[in-house]
Parts: C-alpha cells; structure tokens; sequence
C-alpha cells in the first residue's frame, strides 16, 4: 500500500475509468492526497434494487429492472474540483493544459482540493447523521 500512495503523492492527475461502477474508491483516495481526479463521466447500468424513484428505470436486454444511476451526482453538486471526460481521447488536450501550469498553481490546486475533501465528507457525514436522526 505504501509503493501505491506514494505514487498518488507524487501525481498530480490520477485517472478513474469506469469499470463495474462509473464510482470507485480511487477517486476518493486521489482527493486524499491531492491528486486531482480525472474521472470518465459514463452513465453504467447497476441492477440494484428498485429506486424511489421510478423515474430512474429502464428494462434491461435481459428484461430485468436495472437502475440508470445518475454518475457521479454528489460530486457534481458539491462542485468536486475534477477533471471529467466523457471520452479518453480528451486526455492528450489534458496533459498539454497540465504542462503548461506552474508549480504554485499546481500546489495551490492541491491545498484546494484537500479542503474540498475534508468540507465534502464532512457534509455528507452531517446528512447521513440527519437521515438517521429523521428515522429515529
């Protein structure tokens, strides 16, 4: 674990495809020690349980209920300081933009991004506290 959070340390992008969900754990470690996460804004089909809300469903090819989820929806309205593509093809223009930055924009942007972090869990923290609190 070690070799691999020195590698986040040391990035200033990390990259987040999609795999089974368009959210993993690497963008949450990424935010941990300021490596800005670049993240693949694809919607992906999770068969879950049936949501609230109705809305959210479409007959899956196999004629199961799947879930639309809505990608990344609580990072996008706390405004989560990332890079998102919709296509990896964007990422040469990305690496261009990023070599052209300097170094206290890029620590600058770090700080900022840790900040965002610790504000985003504690807010989310706070509304799950509610929620349980609104079920008691």
């Amino acid at each position: 674990m070690s070799k691999y959070r020195s590698a986040l340390l040391q990035s200033d992008l990390t990259l987040c495809p999609v795999g089974e969900n368009t959210e993993c754990y690497r963008i949450y470690e990424a935010c941990e020690l300021g490596s800005v996460p670049v993240i693949e804004d694809n919607v992906v089909d999770t068969k879950c349980n049936v949501p609230a809300n109705p809305l959210l469903l479409r007959q899956a090819s196999d004629n199961s209920t799947a879930v639309v989820s809505v990608p990344l929806r609580l990072l996008k309205r706390y405004n989560a300081p990332f890079i998102f593509v919709k296509d990896w093809n964007e990422l040469p223009a990305i690496i261009r933009h990023e070599l052209r930055l300097f170094l206290p924009d890029i620590v600058e942007r770090r700080r900022r991004l840790v900040q965002w972090y610790e504000y985003f869990k504690k807010e989310i923290r706070e509304h799950f506290m509610n929620v349980l609190d609104d079920m008691v």
